[in-house]
């Protein structure tokens, strides 16, 4: 039991005062991105509602993070990316996620690095919903020839540009794709 709640009180859903009680907080105002993981399965499967949110701060948040590594990045994490559009021996999924860290790390801002680790295990178990699709698998693998090209050049507002153009076709696509399996 006391296992149990310390649990809660961590995902921010419990205030544990000792000798005085316990308290529910309303996990709205006090949740944290654990809860999130939490409640993007809580009806025993993906949440669409949850991973829609999670998509559209995907959104808002990787641009920026493009943006900054285009101004940031320097010839070692060029190499770590071009070394990733060369290698056949991982999936489309994962060469991406693998670009996404890169571009994070060189963004120079360890928020975007940490935002990414967290949703990492979420990107991989859901990423059939995009990547099954050889269309969609082509298109991302054109973006990362893009963005590489943009990085390349320090264009920091190119590289915006087409992380939210991915991002949004990406979304879209994942969305329709789940409802298609919820039908």
């Amino acid at each position: 039991l006391r296992e149990g709640l310390r649990k809660l009180e961590i995902l921010g859903l419990l205030n544990i005062r000792q000798g005085d009680g316990i308290y529910i907080k309303d996990y709205r105002d006090c949740g944290n991105l654990e809860l999130l993981k939490i409640l993007l399965r809580s009806q025993g499967s993906l949440s669409p509602v949850i991973l829609k949110g999670i998509l559209e701060i995907r959104r808002i948040v990787i641009p920026e993070m493009a943006a900054l590594a285009a101004v940031n990045a320097n010839d070692e994490e060029l190499r770590k990316i071009k070394d990733i559009l060369e290698t056949n021996s991982i999936t489309i999924a994962e060469q991406d996620l693998a670009i996404h860290r890169v571009i994070a790390s060189a963004s120079g801002n360890l928020f975007y690095s940490f935002f990414l680790n967290f949703f990492n295990d979420t990107f991989m178990e859901y990423s059939h919903l995009y990547f099954s699709d050889i269309n969609n698998a082509e298109k991302s693998s054109r973006f990362h020839k893009q963005i590489f090209n943009a990085l390349k050049k320090n264009d920091s507002l190119k590289c915006r540009k087409l992380m939210l153009d991915i991002l949004l076709y990406a979304e879209h696509q994942t969305l329709k794709n789940l409802e298609l399996t919820h039908d």
